[in-house]
């Protein structure tokens, strides 16, 4: 990502959810997820495998495959700073073989009216 990267954002509230439909089944090893400084930042994120047509009440009441736990960080850089920062997170195997749908969901931030991402990288391999 450069300097001017875009990001996706929610649009009426803190929450997001987003479907990532794979060719065939996948094994996933990992997330990686480039996020923003400050109060748009996902606080928590809950990654549902092989769950499909998921709604927001459903991705709040279920219980996640995988629950990521966001810490704040604060830019420490100048003007010319990135204005994102990177996290990987390993996913359990037994978890994550043999899937063929992913839901991630922003359930909150750390206090802004929107979330935000920059990036989404899903590493793994066809089963």
């Amino acid at each position: 990502l450069d300097a001017n990267a875009v990001s996706i954002k929610s649009e009426n509230d803190c929450q997001l959810l987003i479907f990532v439909p794979f060719k065939r089944r996948v094994k996933l090893e990992a997330i990686g997820l480039a996020l923003p400084f400050g109060e748009s930042c996902p606080k928590t994120i809950k990654l549902f495998a092989g769950k499909k047509n998921m709604d927001f009440d459903d991705a709040e009441s279920e219980k996640a495959t995988k629950l990521i736990n966001i810490k704040q960080r604060v830019n420490a850089g100048g003007d010319d700073a990135p204005v994102y920062w990177t996290k990987s997170v390993p996913l359990q195997l037994t978890k994550f073989r043999n899937v063929n749908y992913l839901t991630i969901f922003i359930q909150d931030n750390f206090g802004d009216d929107i979330s935000e991402l920059f990036k989404i990288e899903l590493w793994g391999q066809d089963t």
